[in-house]
């Protein structure tokens, strides 16, 4: 096994292998407030994750399509509203949203109003969530 970090004139030791520099980069850019992140409140599974950093990518909005899908679903005339939102694992104490299950978070940071949305799909990379929510707005 190879050495991971390496020490370079006394400063913090830095990541040798890609994976490590990956997760250094995800964490220190994509998940930072100051960079790409917003510090959002989470509700899932009857637990509040308060303050921790969030990347939401969407909306998309669009009518129902088929006649089908909106009697098994939400309606006729009701809009679907669909995100993705990234977060580190740990933030959530490693309780990935399954789906199906209802996720809640708040609209901006430090708002109190949270939109509740259905888990369409959750996988783990890297350590970051990857969640698609729909939101059924009338």
């Amino acid at each position: 096994m190879g050495v991971l970090f390496e020490t370079v004139n006394g400063a913090e030791p830095e990541p040798r292998t890609f994976r490590a520099w990956a997760e250094r980069d995800i964490r220190s850019a994509f998940l930072n407030p100051e960079e790409m992140a917003e510090r959002r409140t989470i509700r899932y599974d009857g637990v509040t994750y308060e303050n921790i950093p969030v990347v939401e990518v969407g909306p998309k909005e669009g009518k129902r399509s088929s006649v089908i899908q909106m009697q098994n679903d939400y309606g006729q005339g009701l809009f679907k509203r669909s995100i993705t939102i990234y977060c580190d694992e740990r933030d959530l104490n490693g309780n990935k949203p399954e789906q199906g299950s209802m996720l809640s978070i708040n609209e901006k940071p430090e708002g109190t109003f949270f939109h509740k949305f259905r888990v369409a799909e959750s996988v783990t990379e890297m350590g970051i969530y990857c969640v698609k929510l729909e939101e059924v707005d009338e």
